[in-house]
C-alpha cells in the first residue's frame, strides 16, 4: 500500500524524455517568438524612417529650387535698382 503512493507522487515531478525537451524548448520558443515581434516592428520602423528620409530629401530638393529661384529674382531686382540710380 505504501508503494502505490509513492510511485503516484514521483511520477509526476519526474517528465519522460519525451516531454523534458518541450519544457527546456518552451521559454526559447518564448524568445524566439519576441524576437520575431522585435524584428518585425524594427522593420516597420526602418520603413517609417525611410519614407520619412525620402519625403525629407524632396522635400530639401524642392525648397534648393525655390531659393535658388528667390536668389535670381534679387539678383534681377538688384541690377533693376542699379540701372534706375544710373
Amino acid at each position: 500500500m505504501s508503494a502505490a503512493p509513492a510511485d503516484s507522487i514521483t511520477t509526476p515531478t519526474q517528465p519522460s524524455q519525451e516531454s523534458q525537451p518541450i519544457l527546456v524548448a518552451d521559454p526559447l520558443v518564448g524568445k524566439i517568438d519576441e524576437l520575431i515581434t522585435l524584428c518585425q516592428v524594427l522593420d516597420q520602423h526602418r520603413r517609417e524612417y525611410r519614407e520619412t528620409a525620402e519625403r525629407l530629401a524632396d522635400d530639401n530638393a524642392n525648397l534648393r529650387r525655390v531659393l535658388r529661384h528667390t536668389h535670381q529674382q534679387i539678383e534681377q531686382l538688384a541690377d533693376h535698382i542699379r540701372q534706375m540710380e544710373a
